[in-house]
């Protein structure tokens, strides 16, 4: 009988740490699921983050790049024409090839009295401020070179020069920002 109780209780604390393994086993499995989830949850809300995140950054890009394509019809308009340089300079070519949608190269003709005023003109920067600095150019030789014109190139570069300090506020030190354009200009008689 005693045998039997011994092996009874023995049994019973088998059957014990049995249901002692499976509850700890369920515990960790609860606990790893819940692990789990809250690693699927940081994922998906994450993943849904960037989503959210790259939809306003495209959204921003193409609200921009239409700013810029439009601004880029404004200065193409202020350009001269095709027939405009056909009819000045019958046998010619241009090469204008922005580097970005708008550029800050820019050319110029126009013809006064018995002269013909050509420039080509590369301004400090390139995209949008280099294009602010193309309208500006453009806009000033519109301005200098207007019914009169100059025999000396260098008359109107000293001009343009001149122009170009006053409108960017330049006193021409040696440690402020040199914001201005290389240009070829040629007066052909």
């Amino acid at each position: 009988k005693q045998n039997e109780i011994t092996l009874l209780e023995q049994e019973a604390e088998i059957e014990q740490l049995k249901s002692k393994r499976q509850r700890a086993i369920l515990i960790s499995a609860g606990f790893l699921g819940l692990i789990l989830l809250a690693v699927i949850f940081a994922v998906f809300s994450r993943m849904r983050y960037i989503r959210n995140t790259n939809h306003k950054i495209n959204k921003q890009k193409e609200l921009i790049t239409d700013s810029i394509t439009y601004a880029q019809r404004i200065q193409s308009a202020i350009l001269p024409s095709q027939e405009v340089m056909s009819e000045l300079l019958p046998d010619h070519f241009i090469l204008y090839r922005p580097k970005d949608i708008v550029s800050g190269d820019f050319y110029w003709i126009k013809e006064v009295q018995d002269h013909l005023v050509i420039v080509g003109a590369d301004c400090t920067g390139h995209g949008v401020p280099g294009a602010f600095m193309s309208m500006l150019g453009i806009t000033m030789f519109n301005e200098l070179i207007n019914d009169r014109c100059f025999d000396a190139p260098g008359a109107i570069l000293d001009r343009l020069r001149e122009k170009v300090k006053e409108m960017l506020v330049q006193q021409g030190n040696h440690d402020e920002q040199k914001d201005g354009m290389d240009l070829a200009i040629a007066v052909y008689n």
